[in-house]
């Protein structure tokens, strides 16, 4: 019998800890073939490739970004990869069309849950040591546009990773 595909879907607002997990899932688990579908590794790679900043190159790369990252993805179906999608997946109509892609595969939710306090420390502490800045209330219209997953979405499973 075939093995199913699986996708982890990763959900939570700009430095909550999405990243972080799934490069120590990835290390822990590297038996397991993963397509990471990233808008931010995009958006670095081609600040990389031109001497920018994320911050710097944020608005001239994020529209390619999105077709790379559906690229991408299509990619890893047609392989039959694992895929974990690395973006904050704020709404149900968000994960639903990253899903719609992926057709036959089995659904994980992973969901990043921290205080205000500690999400801005670490907003602050990305910026100065990286270039990412991402306004604070770019970050209230996304924690304000928040629909926690269900599982009727179509997830197997949904983890709940507090900080």
């Amino acid at each position: 019998m075939e093995k199913i595909a699986e996708f982890i879907m990763l959900v939570g607002l700009p430095g909550s800890g999405k990243s972080t997990y799934i490069r120590k899932y990835l290390a822990d688990n590297p038996d397991k073939d993963y397509a990471v579908i990233s808008s931010d590794d995009i958006i670095e790679e081609k600040c990389v490739a031109e001497g920018l900043t994320y911050s710097e190159g944020f608005e001239k790369f994020i529209g390619f970004a999105g077709a790379e990252m559906k690229r991408r993805a299509k990619a890893a179906v047609v392989a039959k990869r694992n895929i974990v999608w690395d973006q904050t997946n704020m709404t149900a109509k968000s994960r639903r069309s990253k899903m719609d892609m992926a057709k036959g595969y089995e659904f994980h939710c992973v969901v990043f849950s921290l205080m205000d306090d500690e999400l801005f420390r670490r907003l602050k502490h990305r910026a100065e040591t990286t270039g990412k800045n991402i306004p604070g209330f770019v970050i209230k219209n996304m924690a304000n546009s928040y629909q926690s997953p269900e599982k009727s979405e179509g997830f197997k499973s949904i983890k709940v990773i507090r900080s």
